[in-house]
């Protein structure tokens, strides 16, 4: 099998604006064979169309060769060269480690992105093994954490207001209950802008205010305005990491301490104040980060995850 045509390749694409709207059954009927899914993996950009050789960089050709998972492998056999160079088609791509078909491959991950459980993901798409399953779930995971953090666009900026807080993610109520192992040790901290809903999610080891500043300094714009509980690492965190300032709530009091004024925000992140155009007069709370802190706890089912990243 050689690289698709690109009258393939382009049908592929017009799909890939509306992949997220699209339904299982949808899917299903347009990766309905191994030929499809490889297309669809040319077209996505997951397996490179060409390949150059490592040696003199110049463009390799298509040799067929059953034994390969696409039925080709890229060949040069340039002057220069003592012996021919081969390489893989799917070398440095996510499918060089994956033992299950493309069209596996490629409804797993479907399934994954819509947040289907392993079972029913495994169920439908028809692979046999649970080991295998569990293990492009967990791929899929890995290729996230990574993608995220190489990827990520710090939240904010100087018309935007980001709320930051801390979770503890397994707590026993009135310290009654089975003791979870580590639960003791399981803390979690994010940032949500306000303006986007862009979110940083990470596992954090303590509360301390070294830990807390450098993940808000690396993940939130200079300039924006931050909004927090009443934590002690949080005291002054404006004047240390150069936000525009800083807005505080008790929660053992109330969810929404008032309104503050502040400058130069969004129309839709406050109400207008009376002759004067450059304030907003913006209500001071972390309710949109405490939300995502229960649709958290409600889709983790163990304590046993190495981090949890940017959504």
């Amino acid at each position: 099998m050689h690289p698709p045509d690109f009258a393939a390749i382009r049908q592929f694409k017009n799909v890939w604006g509306n992949l997220r709207n699209i339904s299982i059954w949808d899917f299903g009927s347009l990766i309905n064979s191994q030929e499809a899914a490889v297309t669809a993996a040319y077209a996505w950009g997951l397996v490179p169309k060409t390949m150059s050789c490592p040696q003199c960089r110049r463009m390799m050709h298509a040799q067929e060769r059953s034994s390969q998972k696409l039925g080709f492998r890229w060949r040069c056999r340039r002057k220069p060269h003592r012996t021919a160079v081969y390489v893989s088609p799917t070398k440095g791509t996510f499918f060089e480690h994956v033992k299950v078909s493309f069209e596996q491959a490629l409804k797993m991950m479907f399934m994954f992105v819509r947040d289907e459980k392993l079972g029913l993901a495994r169920k439908d798409c028809g692979i046999g093994s649970k080991t295998t399953a569990v293990d492009l779930y967990s791929y899929f995971r890995e290729v996230c954490d990574v993608t995220q953090d190489h990827d990520f666009i710090p939240i904010g900026g100087r018309d935007d207001i980001v709320e930051v807080d801390e979770s503890h993610l397994f707590k026993r109520k009135y310290h009654r209950g089975r003791r979870l192992r580590l639960s003791r040790h399981v803390w979690v901290f994010g940032c949500c802008s306000r303006l986007t809903k862009h979110m940083w999610i990470e596992r954090i080891k303590d509360k301390s205010r070294p830990t807390l500043d450098r993940i808000i300094g690396g993940r939130v714009k200079r300039g924006s305005y931050i909004m927090s509980d009443y934590h002690r690492s949080y005291i002054n965190i404006d004047r240390r990491l150069g936000f525009k300032g800083h807005g505080r709530v008790n929660h053992s009091r109330r969810f929404v301490e008032g309104c503050t004024w502040i400058r130069g925000v969004r129309p839709r992140l406050g109400d207008p104040i009376h002759n004067n155009p450059r304030y907003r007069s913006c209500k001071v709370h972390i309710n949109n980060i405490e939300r995502s802190w229960r649709e958290l706890k409600k889709k983790l089912r163990t304590c046993m995850f190495p981090m949890v990243g940017n959504t």
